[in-house]
């Protein structure tokens, strides 16, 4: 399903733009259809919604570096945490049975298509004092 109607170079850049989110849905999706369909489930080991669906943790770092490949042309954790600083996750500090979730009031477990509304963090140029 395209992200944009529009074609042209500026509408790819835009749908390039926006393929971390979706991607990041799509590997959670695919960890909920592992989930039951598979006992054995490295997927769901490494990365998993909360029974919410509002918000997803990454359970195993080393799991999901194998993982990442698959979806992305790394599998660096690092550049994958980078990422989802970039796209304005925010995580759930507090301790308690919500800590180290990521949550994004665009990004939830049943609304796909709403990733193409997330905007990137923009960079702001910093300017020395004379």
């Amino acid at each position: 399903m395209p992200l944009l109607t529009n074609s042209g170079p500026e509408a790819e850049g835009k749908v390039t733009e926006r393929m971390f989110p979706r991607k990041l849905h799509k590997i959670l999706a695919d960890a909920d259809e592992k989930q039951t369909n598979d006992n054995n489930n490295n997927y769901t080991a490494a990365i998993s919604w909360h029974s919410n669906g509002k918000m997803w943790r990454v359970n195993d770092p080393s799991g999901l570096e194998k993982l990442l490949p698959k979806y992305f042309k790394h599998g660096c954790y690092r550049s994958f945490k980078r990422q989802v600083n970039i796209w304005n996750f925010k995580r759930v500090a507090r301790k308690g049975p919500d800590h180290g979730y990521y949550y994004h009031e665009l990004f939830v477990r049943d609304y796909p298509d709403r990733c193409r509304l997330m905007e990137r963090k923009v960079k702001t140029a910093y300017t020395l004092p004379a």
